[in-house]
């Protein structure tokens, strides 16, 4: 049976990394988490709550943990200000990515569609 992958487009909330540590305690595994659209804030360590660890942290940690392939819509990232240290040196700026994700294209999403089944979190 094929491992999952995760496709997360919302914001923010604890949703999708439940749903990702579940996904990831399944004999099956898991394969790939995707960021796209408004799901790459997520990973922006510059984006800090009111209370308790960042989204970020939290992602980093399950990466670290269990290093899960994470990726980040590159176009989507960019848009929205969540930049790898590459993109940030282009750009002049500092990097917000947080550790343990990098940023990726539609490459590894049909990747992820091939070699994976898909969940895809709005």
């Amino acid at each position: 049976m094929k491992p999952y992958s995760l496709l997360i487009s919302h914001e923010s909330d604890a949703t999708a990394l439940d749903i990702a540590r579940a996904m990831q305690a399944t004999p099956q595994g898991l394969y790939r988490l995707f960021f796209f659209q408004a799901g790459v804030s997520q990973l922006n360590t510059n984006c800090y709550p009111t209370a308790g660890q960042s989204m970020a942290e939290q992602w980093s940690d399950f990466f670290a943990a269990t290093q899960v392939d994470a990726l980040a819509c590159v176009t989507s990232a960019l848009a929205r200000g969540v930049l790898d240290t590459t993109q940030a040196t282009k750009l002049g700026r500092h990097p917000t990515l947080c550790a343990g994700a990098a940023l990726g294209g539609l490459g590894q999403l049909a990747d992820a569609y091939e070699h994976s089944r898909v969940v895809h979190i709005k």
